[in-house]
């Protein structure tokens, strides 16, 4: 966890007064249940900061700007990739990229520290359609089926992986 985000200018919900935050990392499944929550783009990210702070709505929504900004300025620093994946030459072969993580994970009793994803086919995309919801759940079904793990793995992704992880799925899209 980061340090604290100091409110310049507290705010009281409830009868608490909140002087800071505390934002932890994001997983690639938090922006899916906040996305499920519906609303506009604005809703969805205000409900996102709550999970990830670990506070009502109404504790982001009573924020002056100045605050708000500075909980944007944190998630992006928490999902900033540091030193993204080599990208790959459009002209080269297909071949299969091996993802480092950066913040390895845990599910099922099996450690991830790195994913190796497949060239995509067009049908996986069809494939991955099935499965209806959000566009994050059908993008987390299709990184699931390329990079051939089990379900829960590509959820379980720091927001900065998942990413790396999108980052290099679009590597394979590349035309010459």
């Amino acid at each position: 966890m980061s340090d604290p985000i100091r409110l310049l200018d507290p705010v009281e919900v409830a009868g608490t007064r909140h002087q800071s935050l505390d934002m932890r990392p994001p997983r690639a499944r938090d922006l899916r249940e906040a996305q499920a929550r519906g609303g506009t783009d604005e809703d969805v990210e205000i409900k996102l900061f709550a999970m990830l702070c670990g506070c009502e709505t109404a504790v982001i929504d009573e924020l002056y700007w100045r605050d708000y900004a500075g909980l944007q300025r944190r998630y992006r620093e928490l999902v900033e990739d540091p030193a993204p994946p080599d990208q790959r030459d459009p002209a080269a072969p297909m071949e299969p990229v091996a993802i480092p993580l950066l913040d390895p994970v845990e599910v099922a009793g099996t450690r991830y520290e790195s994913l190796d994803m497949r060239p995509p086919r067009a049908r996986d995309q069809r494939e991955a359609a099935r499965g209806g919801g959000t566009e994050a759940d059908f993008d987390a079904r299709l990184m699931t089926a390329l990079c051939g793990v089990g379900p829960g793995v590509i959820d379980e992704l720091h927001e900065r992986d998942y990413r790396r992880v999108k980052r290099a799925y679009n590597g394979f899209l590349a035309v010459p």
